[in-house]
């Protein structure tokens, strides 16, 4: 799903939904390229080195898993959509413990190595950049295997309505609070199609068309701004300079990875990410609310 943001659209803040995943042969597609039936492990956990990083999986994605590959037809629609969403849940949430927030899965799991035997010296760890955090981390995720204990990871269960249409809620919540207070006349903006059509035909990354809504709603998953980013950093940090320091600060891109790996693409998905999990009721980190309310997160009236 996705909420229109060109704020000079009749259609601004119109939530758009993907028609395909209320398709029933597209579903059974996804599921059989990812899942168990399809014999190529898509919940069982990250393979590093030869073995698996277990999940522990929430027994309602359990009982969907074990009656999909009893029988496909035993799903409902909503079911299928459900037990597809989770096991993509489950692959981004090993995605952020291992790669976008290592430090915080180290401190969250001292006392498995503790009880292993290993020292791990948290100080000496923190200063490492988070590729060779990352890297260490297996290193020691693996010893501990060898050692007989296993790091689990917890995969609650989440309905795509509960997750997505919050995070798109969150976007529209962000645009009321944050894109108005743009004074756009001043900037002469082009509409988003205008800025897409330019950078498609524009053959220079380093001449795209400056746009001040990308410094917060832009990011690596957005158009050229991951192009612009690795050939013409100088550009990109002139353009976007809050994004740029959000992009490369560490403790900030640890701070996003603890919610989610897409959290850590962009201000505006860090801030609708959050959102997210607040309309849940679920518990927010320190940290993580601390840069929330440095951007100037939406709140929720209740």
């Amino acid at each position: 799903a996705s909420v229109n943001g060109d704020i000079t659209s009749a259609d601004f803040g119109m939530l758009e939904i993907n028609a395909k995943y209320f398709d029933e042969n597209v579903l059974d597609n996804l599921l059989n390229a990812c899942s168990n039936v399809g014999k190529k492990s898509g919940v069982k956990g990250k393979n590093i080195d030869g073995f698996n990083i277990p999940l522990r999986l929430d027994s309602k994605i359990k009982e969907l898993e074990y009656r999909y590959s009893a029988n496909q037809k035993s799903l409902s629609l909503a079911e299928k959509r459900n037990l597809f969403y989770n096991i993509m849940q489950a692959n981004i949430i090993q995605t952020s413990m291992l790669d976008g927030a290592p430090l915080n899965t180290l401190k969250n799991n001292m006392h498995l190595f503790e009880r292993a035997g290993l020292y791990v010296n948290i100080e000496k760890f923190a200063k490492l950049p988070t590729d060779l955090q990352s890297m260490k981390l297996k290193e020691l995720l693996l010893e501990l295997h060898t050692r007989g204990i296993k790091v689990m990871i917890e995969v609650p269960y989440l309905t795509p309505e509960a997750h997505t249409i919050y995070h798109e809620m969150g976007h529209l919540q962000d645009f009321g609070k944050n894109l108005k207070a743009l004074d756009l006349s001043v900037w002469a903006l082009p509409s988003f199609k205008d800025l897409h059509n330019a950078a498609k035909k524009t053959k220079k990354i380093g001449l795209i068309p400056r746009d001040p809504v990308g410094n917060r709603w832009g990011g690596l998953t957005y158009g050229k701004s991951k192009e612009l980013l690795a050939k013409n950093s100088r550009k990109f940090k002139e353009y976007y300079p809050d994004l740029y320091e959000f992009l490369l600060n560490q403790e900030k891109q640890q701070t996003a990875s603890k919610v989610s790996w897409y959290a850590s693409t962009s201000i505006g998905e860090f801030i609708a990410e959050v959102y997210s999990k607040m309309m849940r009721g679920e518990k927010i980190p320190s940290d993580v609310m601390d840069l929330y309310k440095k951007y100037d997160g939406p709140t929720i009236p209740f």
